[in-house]
């Protein structure tokens, strides 16, 4: 039996696992997206994307799962 929470938990091999933000940044800056400005968040853009995505500076902190598909949504990984 799966217990959900607030985290974005991906399951594989009967193991579950979550993505850190360090993970996410690897993940979209393979696509192509890269840091234009940062303060209290980084701004990544993409060069032939349109928009920009936020990410808070949270190196090993889990990404809940609502924020995490925002921004795959924004980066268009979906």
């Amino acid at each position: 039996m799966e217990v959900s929470n607030k985290y974005a938990t991906f399951v594989g091999q009967n193991k579950s696992f979550y993505m850190k933000y360090s993970e996410f940044y690897r993940m979209i800056e393979s696509d192509g997206w890269y840091i234009k400005t940062t303060n209290k968040h980084k701004k990544y853009v993409h060069p032939t994307k349109p928009g920009f995505i936020p990410v808070g500076k949270h190196q090993s902190q889990e990404v809940p799962t609502g924020t995490l598909e925002s921004m795959k949504k924004r980066a268009r990984l979906k």
